[in-house]
């Protein structure tokens, strides 16, 4: 393990070619697998400043600040990021809007702000431009939490049932199934939001 992370770093900052893609690999190695959240948040500064106009680099900023749960820092970027998007639209960060709605979604969850929650997951939902993306399952089952905690458990099951019959992605059928027997609380919600 500590030899892999040194030869990134080495390809990070001894590399011609490949020291971005090095630096994002080391993003994920220290953010999912060190839980090393502020050396991850230190590597993601870098990268923005080599090119503060890159979307996909404050996209991976959203992520970590959500794996470190700082959720109002998380909803301030989204939105910087949407408005800054919508400015100058990519196809690829297109392609990618459902992760942003889905991550402020989820930061309003964890804030126990579930309207506010729904309303981004529901743009998540319609907003897309490939419905078929794993996240919209995933804005499907959150909202349906959402829905359970604002009491709206008719509207949250029927949430549950889209996901029950889309791909099972990151064992959202499994969290979709247990909330379809019992409707779940705060605890429960956070529980889930903040384990890996």
């Amino acid at each position: 393990k500590t030899r892999g992370i040194a030869e990134v770093r080495l390809a990070l900052e001894k590399g011609r070619f490949f020291s971005t893609e090095a630096r994002l690999f080391l993003v994920e190695i220290l953010t999912r697998h060190e839980r090393d959240l502020k050396a991850a948040l230190d590597e993601v500064a870098a990268l923005k400043a080599g090119d503060p106009s890159n979307l996909f680099f404050r996209l991976v900023e959203i992520l970590t600040l959500v794996h470190a749960q700082d959720w109002q820092k998380a909803l301030d970027e989204c939105d910087k990021f949407l408005t800054e998007h919508k400015k100058a639209p990519s196809p690829g960060i297109t392609r990618q809007l459902s992760l942003i709605y889905l991550s402020a979604g989820d930061a309003y969850l964890a804030l126990n702000k579930p309207r506010e929650a729904a309303a981004w997951f529901t743009g998540g939902i319609t907003e897309t431009v490939f419905p078929e993306k794993g996240w919209i399952s995933y804005c499907y089952l959150r909202r349906g939490q959402a829905l359970d905690l604002l009491g709206k458990r008719e509207e949250a099951l029927k949430d549950y049932a889209v996901v029950m019959a889309r791909d099972n992605f990151w064992d959202s059928r499994k969290d979709a199934r247990a909330s379809i027997k019992k409707a779940p609380g705060f605890r429960e919600v956070y529980r889930q939001l903040t384990e890996d």
